[in-house]
C-alpha cells in the first residue's frame, strides 16, 4: 500500500518539478487554449503554465481524502487499492496533458516548428483507453461500496447483482478502451473527437444496461431459488 501511496506522490509533483525547471526557458507569451482542430485560440502569459501542475496537486489530495474516508468506512483493502490505483491512473492522463501543454507553448510560444507533431487529443485518448482496460481488470475485484465500481441503483440492490455489474461492467471497459486505442491509432483531430466520445457514450449505455440486468437475473435466481425451496417443503 506504501508503495501506491509514493507512487501517487511522485505523479502529482513531477508536472510541477518540470514546470518549475523549464519555466526560465519559455517565452513572456505562450498560447494558451486551441480549438478543437488544434488551431491556437487564445495567448497568455507563460503563468499559465502553473495551472494544470496545481491542479494535478490539490485532486491528488483530494483523492488521498476519499481514500482515507473509505479506510473509516473499513470498505476492504481491495477498495483501496483499486481507489490508489485509478487514481494515480487518471493523474497519470493529466501529467500527459501538461506535459504536452509545455511542448507545444514553448515551440509555438517562440514561433518554432515542432520537432514531432503531436496531437494532443490523440495521445490522451490513447492512454484513456489503456486507463479503461486496466479499470476494466480492477472493477471484478472490488467489493460492494458507496465509492468506487460500477454505482446503479439496480446494482446496489444486493451482491449478485453487484458482482454480475462489476464483471460485465469490467468486460465493457476493456473492449470500450481497447476500441478507443484501435480508433485514435489512425484518427486524428476532429474525427478522434468524435469517435472517442461515440466511444463513451455506447460505454456509459452499456454498463446502465449491464446493471438492470444484472439485477433482474439476480430478482430471477432468487425466485427460482425460493420456489426449489417450498416444492422441497
Amino acid at each position: 500500500m506504501k508503495s501506491k501511496y509514493r507512487i501517487l506522490y511522485f505523479l502529482m509533483y513531477f508536472p510541477l518539478a518540470i514546470t518549475l525547471i523549464l519555466f526560465p526557458f519559455f517565452p513572456a507569451r505562450i498560447p494558451a487554449h486551441y480549438d478543437i482542430a488544434g488551431n491556437t485560440d487564445r495567448w497568455g502569459s507563460k503563468y499559465e503554465l502553473f495551472i494544470i501542475p496545481i491542479f494535478i496537486i490539490i485532486f491528488g489530495y483530494f483523492m488521498i481524502l476519499v481514500v482515507r474516508a473509505i479506510c473509516k468506512k473499513d470498505a476492504g483493502e481491495n477498495n483501496i487499492k483499486a481507489l490508489l490505483i485509478i487514481t494515480s491512473c487518471s493523474i497519470l492522463v493529466f501529467n500527459i496533458m501538461c506535459f504536452i501543454f509545455l511542448y507545444k507553448a514553448f515551440f509555438l510560444g517562440k514561433g518554432l516548428h515542432e520537432p514531432v507533431n503531436i496531437d494532443e487529443s490523440q495521445i490522451i485518448f490513447i492512454v484513456t483507453g489503456i486507463f479503461l482496460c486496466l479499470a476494466g481488470n480492477i472493477l471484478p475485484k472490488c467489493k460492494m461500496n458507496s465509492f468506487i465500481g460500477l454505482r446503479t441503483t439496480w446494482s446496489m440492490k444486493n451482491e449478485k447483482a453487484w458482482s454480475m455489474s462489476q464483471r460485465y461492467g469490467g468486460i465493457s471497459l476493456i473492449v470500450g478502451g481497447i476500441c478507443l486505442i484501435t480508433v485514435n491509432l489512425f484518427l486524428k483531430g476532429i474525427y478522434s473527437f468524435i469517435y472517442s466520445m461515440t466511444i463513451f457514450i455506447i460505454i456509459l449505455i452499456a454498463c446502465i444496461i449491464i446493471s438492470y440486468i444484472s439485477y433482474k437475473k439476480s430478482i430471477n435466481d432468487k425466485s427460482h431459488i425460493s420456489n426449489s425451496e417450498t416444492h422441497q417443503n
